[in-house]
């Protein structure tokens, strides 16, 4: 081999070597990429696994109830809170058909899911369950689709929320605002709002339907001599008794005062029908009543009044039937008499009434009393409520019940209401000069005020005049006023609430107290019916309310006050269990204005 020819070949295999070398380090830097690339992958498999084992962990502890079936209803995963409302373990449920689980699958939710199929959307609803105890819950209820990749409907899935407690709680509320809480009747307010629509009924099917008003005699003698416990125990039996005999569908009964009760007799073919059932109303409502192991005697007053002849309006009917009642107090009670035209002369009682109600207005013949307030635990001691008295020159004493009525139906309440407010500031004023004790006033305001447009703007003067503090007053409403018209009413009383005044709802539990609804209310207080303070120590249900009550003001962040309270034990079990104000006779009965400074400079804190 020359010379020429080794160099040429050393050349080739230098050359050859070369690209063996770099082909090496290629390989080596591919070799180096996908070994990075496979511990990646590898991490990010490390990362799902623990993410899926999260996710897992997190829909096996939910609190929501979470449920998977296949496209034919048949389980495949129930998570923890399922088994527990529940009380089937995952192996009783998991392969089951998901309708044999206590679910009740009606015709709601079948449409739901029906929806879902169609649709490939999700479906809400509520659904009731039976656990293996036989305890029924109720679930808020969320229905959706999963799909493939072809995005065909594989599995389903049930998303639930346990609202057994919300919805017990919410008919409890419903209950207490619609029904009256001794005899489960309807109560005035319901009564009245099923009167307007059995009116418009009546009006359209050119049918007849009459007011029955029973007023109970003797009630109050009884109440008085044998205790409010034998009084409701007897309001229960004339419930019942009423119950028994006006039992078709169409006719409702309420209970709207004390000793008062309210029919409503719906779609009469005639006049006789009612006198039938009126008739049937005294002869049972007037049988022996046995009370506390007592028999007792008392016998109803019944008035009768017929739409259209008697009236065409609620209010209009309401007042004849109660017109009536009292004619037949008059000849004799435990009877029943309808309405006629004689019984116009109370009308024109009533317009004498006005007339007079209109002269003390124009010659300041009225005057207001005020009932202290106690409050317990609080930098502020001493509240008052300010209540308009009026002593007739001829008649004495009238009941504020009375001309407060005649005055909202005759136009004159909004110019009372005035007077109140303004009198009861320039007494704020009378008070602060003479003492140094703060002192707050509660102010009773009415439907007409709140619905008259003036009325904002006639406050805003009233505290420009006197210079008075609004955070010291408090104007209270009534649960059925607020529900008037419901925003415009939420619209005058944030207006309200801007010029510094507190806002209270009025014997609460007495009307519409939905709590969605009072949440939105701009109001600061509470304020218990007094029915419910009358037998708090022997009414257990009544002790219940009241606790129950407190309770839910306190957690709306509400001040809680209790009118009506008469005896130590009541103050006792009210300041035990979180009541803020204390109102009723136990302290003090409504007074002039000077005896009621007297009582607060006077009064020394109580120990219950």
């Amino acid at each position: 081999m020359t010379f020429y020819e080794s160099h040429k070949k050393i050349e080739f295999l230098d050359r050859r070597l070369q690209r063996e070398k770099t082909a090496r380090i290629a390989a080596e830097s591919i070799l180096e990429a996908k070994s990075k690339e496979v511990y990646l992958s590898n991490q990010k498999l490390v990362k799902a696994v623990s993410d899926l084992e999260k996710l897992t962990i997190a829909v096996e502890q939910s609190p929501i109830i979470v449920l998977m079936t296949d496209i034919r209803g048949v389980v495949e995963y129930v998570n923890q809170s399922f088994t527990v409302i529940s009380g089937y373990s995952k192996r009783q449920v998991v392969g089951k058909d998901i309708r044999s689980l206590g679910l009740i699958l009606d015709k709601k939710p079948m449409e739901g899911i029906k929806y879902v199929m169609q649709n490939k959307a999700l479906w809400q609803g509520e659904i009731q369950g039976t656990s293996v105890t036989k305890q029924v819950y109720k679930l808020k209820i969320s229905i959706s689709p999963i799909l493939d990749k072809a995005q065909n409907i594989t599995h389903f899935q049930y998303n639930c929320e346990n609202v057994t407690l919300q919805k017990e709680n919410e008919l409890r509320i419903y209950n207490l605002a619609h029904h009256d809480s001794l005899t489960q009747l309807y109560n005035r307010f319901s009564i009245n709002s099923i009167l307007q629509q059995t009116i418009i009924s009546a009006e359209r099917n050119k049918s007849l339907m009459s007011v029955v008003f029973i007023d109970m005699d003797r009630f109050k003698q009884i109440n008085d001599t044998h205790g409010h416990k034998v009084g409701d125990v007897l309001l229960q039996q004339v419930a019942s008794r009423l119950s028994g005999t006006c039992k078709r569908k169409n006719d409702y009964i309420a209970r709207i005062g004390g000793d008062e009760f309210l029919i409503i007799l719906n779609d009469m073919q005639d006049v006789a029908f009612v006198a039938l059932i009126a008739k049937a109303i005294v002869d049972v409502l007037s049988l022996p009543y046995f009370c506390e192991g007592q028999e007792l005697r008392s016998s109803p007053s019944v008035g009768i009044a017929v739409y259209p002849n008697d009236g065409q309006s609620a209010e209009e009917l309401v007042k004849n039937a109660d017109a009536a009642m009292y004619h037949a107090k008059e000849n004799g009670r435990r009877n029943y008499r309808f309405f006629t035209k004689e019984l116009n002369k109370l009308v024109e009682e009533k317009n004498m009434l006005e007339k007079d109600l209109r002269q003390a207005l124009d010659n300041n013949e009225l005057e207001l009393y005020y009932q202290p307030q106690i409050h317990l635990g609080d930098t502020l001691k001493f509240g008052v409520e300010a209540l308009i008295r009026w002593r007739h020159a001829i008649l004495g004493f009238v009941s504020p019940e009375k001309f407060i009525a005649i005055a909202e139906e005759r136009g004159l309440i909004y110019e009372l209401g005035g007077w109140v407010i303004e009198t009861a500031f320039q007494q704020l004023i009378n008070w602060s000069s003479v003492s140094e004790i703060p002192i707050k006033m509660a102010i009773n305001i009415s439907a007409k005020q709140i619905e008259d447009k003036r009325f904002v703007h006639d406050l805003r003067l009233l505290v420009d005049k006197y210079k008075i503090v609004p955070e010291m007053v408090e104007l209270e409403i009534t649960e059925s006023i607020a529900m008037v018209n419901p925003q415009q009413s939420i619209k005058t009383l944030k207006e309200i609430r801007s010029l510094g005044f507190e806002l209270a709802i009025d014997d609460f539990g007495t009307g519409y107290s939905s709590l969605s609804y009072i949440k939105n209310l701009p109001i600061q207080t509470l304020k218990l019916d007094r029915s419910f303070i009358d037998n708090l120590e022997e009414d257990i249900d009544n002790a219940k309310i009241c606790k129950a009550a407190i309770s839910l003001s306190h957690d709306l962040g509400l001040r809680f006050v209790a009118e009506g309270v008469e005896t130590k034990g009541q103050a006792k079990y009210l300041t035990d269990n979180g009541c803020d104000v204390l109102q009723g006779y136990y302290f003090c009965r409504p007074v002039p204005a000077s005896a009621a400074l007297v009582f607060i400079r006077d009064y020394q804190t109580h120990s219950f």
